[in-house]
């Protein structure tokens, strides 16, 4: 029985999960490295251009009566580098899990997960102050 509301796009992780788990099978490892570095790579392009586009959406349509820390267009921009600074621990992540082995790899991990909670619970106090959070979504 199928969801009325899924999407063709619902089976796209897990077909792409399994792509890359199958060519991690097939191809040599330095290959797959190079395939995983350049698709990483286009990734957090494609974020950034994104990110970019969608702030200068909303501070132009964003209504003035909402209350902001600095002002509507600098709050915009501290929420895009909070979220390119969210992408950019993930992808630390998975650089060194793709370039490293062995305790070294693990030791890297655990250092930006602590830097990643650190910033997430500096990050959520300074974003009390603002109200745009709330309006983000509409």
């Amino acid at each position: 029985m199928r969801n009325k509301n899924a999407e063709n796009g619902d089976w796209l992780p897990i077909v792409t999960s399994l792509g890359f788990a199958i060519l991690s099978d097939v191809l040599d490892k330095p290959l797959y490295t190079q395939i995983m570095t350049a698709i990483m790579i286009l990734v957090l392009i494609y974020v950034i251009i994104r990110g970019v586009i969608t702030t200068r959406y909303h501070i132009k349509t964003q209504d003035p009566n909402i209350k902001t820390w600095f002002s509507i267009k600098v709050d915009y921009w501290l929420l895009f580098v909070r979220n390119m600074m969210f992408y950019g621990f993930l992808a630390s992540i998975f650089f060194v899990s793709i370039y490293l082995d062995g305790q070294t790899a693990w030791l890297y991990i655990a250092i930006i997960v602590i830097i990643f909670v650190l910033f997430f619970v500096i990050i959520s106090k300074f974003e009390k102050k603002t109200d745009i959070i709330e309006h983000e979504d509409d």
